[in-house]
């Protein structure tokens, strides 16, 4: 009987690095505490304008919402450092902007100005953040959270270009003639109608973020249901469907909104990914080399067309890749752990540890730098190095069958069978489907029989 010997899990399940996958559950959750912020916001109507009352009530909600989030950040960011370390002000916002629950209902109350025409809306917002809830963002992928973030700052620039844009129609307003007033209504009609599509974005985003898809994706049509040319909430609709694994809808919505702005660069290295998923890994080079044209500064197409290479076997032109997503941001983990992958395979062991060293360094709980070192230590025969690896994944996720069963194959070279057959069972035990782990622990036991 040949035993299966561990596969390298070169991580490379990039995540599309605009995409999203599942996190583990963590005993830290039973410790869970609460943190309640108050914060007011306001919102002051055009005079004359023909403004929505309700949409200026969301606006008014919007501005209270996001200043209770900066009062909250601090704490998301004491209690995030405690667990993973040094953490982004990016990282603070959009973990801060996911886990916040905003208490029902919200108060808010119309004030009248003295000349009784202008409005202004005063919303009180009472918002609470669980640790539990953040535990439950810390145990996401790392994927996961690249994907938090950029979805959180395209919502901040959408947010901030629509408000800044209906204060500048209202101050255009005072100014106008009788005829130029009524384009201008026409205008700002336009702009309640983004600022609406945005707000059910941003909340399908917010369940995105928390694993909620199905949910996510009821959100995201209201907004294309409004905006039917809202290429972004196309393309998060796309993420959702990814991640509930129907690859049909994936492609369809990415390439609507691939359609709708060709120089949105999101959707062209989402499609990329989909192509490595498949193994299309030159047309996934085609797309991700259109969204580098498009947005340069983005890791992550080059992290996406680093795998696409890793799995043309050009494993020197994936660490390029993976070099200039590290170039353009420094602390991806996911990078440097794919980095690390492709030395890997170059022979290359001691830059590989190192790659993975540094990957463990920004994010001690991102699992698979650690399975990938020890499947490393395991090809250059340290045996017990390894173990010491696979025994950090489980300690992360007490889940991962192939962590288990790489751990027993190094046990059975270091001539302990005993601990091959418990941690082979244990592998078997999450995953019995796996035919691998059966063999091998049938072999492991007849080995042992014959001792």
């Amino acid at each position: 009987m040949q035993i299966i010997t561990p596969m390298n899990l070169a991580a490379l399940g990039l995540g599309a690095a605009f995409t999203v996958v599942y996190g583990v559950a963590d005993p830290m959750a039973a410790f869970a505490e609460t943190r309640e912020v108050e914060a007011e916001g306001y919102y002051m109507m055009g005079d004359g304008t023909e403004e929505r009352m309700d949409i200026a009530k969301q606006r008014a909600i919007a501005d209270a919402t996001k200043r209770a989030a900066e009062k909250a950040g601090v704490f998301v960011e004491s209690f995030f450092a405690t667990q993973r370390g040094s953490i982004t002000q990016d990282e603070v916002r959009a973990i801060t902007a996911t886990v916040l629950a905003v208490k029902e209902p919200v108060k808010v109350i119309p004030e009248a100005f003295a000349d009784g025409q202008t409005i202004r809306y005063h919303a009180y917002v009472t918002a609470v953040v669980d640790t539990s809830t953040i535990m439950e963002v810390l145990n996401q992928s790392e994927m996961d959270k690249v994907e938090m973030v950029r979805r959180n700052n395209e919502v901040e620039e959408e947010l901030a270009k629509v408000n800044a844009e209906i204060e500048r129609l209202k101050a255009e307003y005072q100014r106008a003639t009788a005829a130029e007033k009524q384009r201008i209504n026409e205008e700002i009609k336009q702009n309640e109608q983004q600022f609406e599509a945005i707000e059910w974005n941003e909340k399908g985003m917010k369940l995105c973020n928390r694993k909620r898809y199905q949910k996510a994706i009821e959100c995201f049509l209201k907004a294309i249901e409004i905006d039917s040319n809202y290429a972004i909430a196309y393309n998060n609709m796309g993420s959702a469907y990814e991640s509930l694994g129907d690859l049909e809808k994936t492609v369809e919505f990415y390439q609507k909104a691939i359609e709708l702005d060709p120089k949105y660069a999101a959707p062209w290295s989402n499609m990329g990914y989909v192509c490595d998923m498949i193994g299309e890994y030159s047309k996934a080079i085609e797309y991700c080399s259109k969204a580098v044209e498009l947005e340069p500064e983005c890791a992550a197409p080059w992290i996406n067309m680093g795998y696409a290479c890793h799995g043309l076997g050009n494993y020197s032109k994936a660490i390029e890749c993976y070099s200039k997503a590290i170039e353009l941001d420094i602390r991806s983990a996911e990078a440097w752990n794919n980095m690390g992958a492709s030395y890997d395979k170059l022979d290359n062991y001691n830059r590989a540890i190192e790659c993975y060293r540094k990957s463990i360094e920004i994010n001690p709980r991102y699992a698979d730098p650690w399975i990938n070192m020890g499947d490393t230590y395991d090809r250059s025969g340290d045996y017990g190095k390894a173990i010491e690896c696979y025994q950090k994944v489980i300690g992360i996720d007490p889940q991962n069958a192939r962590a288990w069963s790489n751990m027993g194959f190094n046990y059975y070279e270091l001539g302990n069978l005993d601990k091959a057959i418990e941690c082979t069972r244990k592998a078997l035990e999450i995953d019995p489907s796996e035919e691998a782990y059966k063999n091998n622990l049938d072999y492991y036991q007849e080995e042992k029989a014959t001792q």
